[in-house]
């Protein structure tokens, strides 16, 4: 299993060996960076994730609903990233397109990196508090829809129970 670690100075993303949790390294860029622990997961988490690798292997797609009036803030995640003034990608609005028991696809004139660990706030329409999860890009495309705009692709790594909860609950009302 390997770990994303993403550098403060240069955005580049690594990918480590888990057996190197809490350890120091360096980037290519020369920046000194800290392993974080792998995320640890809910019995709820692995469940949904364990329903969503089985529908992999069955050759299904993990069911996504389309979401109206649905919002993405992001920032990078790491273990500094508190430390820091969050970027402007934390305080735009990125349309949320569809979201899913395993991830989320957005809207955003960023382009970013496959690989890359986000701390996500999403805003459904008609929910009064924001659900705060992390996740890793999966995959960006150009917006065949929406001119000068990138669609992002991004699998959760963690989420917490409460998140997980309302997620399951808004697919289960479409589905």
């Amino acid at each position: 299993m390997s770990i994303a670690v993403t550098c403060e100075k240069c955005g580049k993303t690594l990918k480590v060996d888990d057996k190197y949790a809490g350890k120091h390294a360096r980037c290519m860029c020369g920046e000194k960076l800290t392993i974080p622990l792998p995320a640890v997961t809910s019995k709820f988490e692995q469940a949904v994730m364990g329903a969503e690798d089985a529908a992999h292997k069955d050759g299904k797609k993990p069911s996504r609903v389309e979401v109206k009036d649905g919002e993405v803030f992001y920032q990078p995640a790491s273990f500094f990233s508190f430390l820091k003034k969050p970027p402007k990608s934390a305080k735009v609005r990125h349309p949320l397109l569809n979201i899913g028991l395993s991830g989320l696809e957005f809207l955003t004139s960023e382009m970013l990196v496959e690989g890359a660990a986000l701390a996500l706030t999403v805003k459904l329409a008609g929910e009064l508090y924001p659900l705060k999860m992390k996740g890793t890009v999966k995959w960006v495309k150009k917006s065949e829809k929406v001119a000068k705009m990138n669609q992002v692709g991004v699998h959760f790594t963690k989420v917490p129970a409460d998140a997980a909860a309302k997620i399951k609950e808004v697919t289960q009302k479409v589905v």
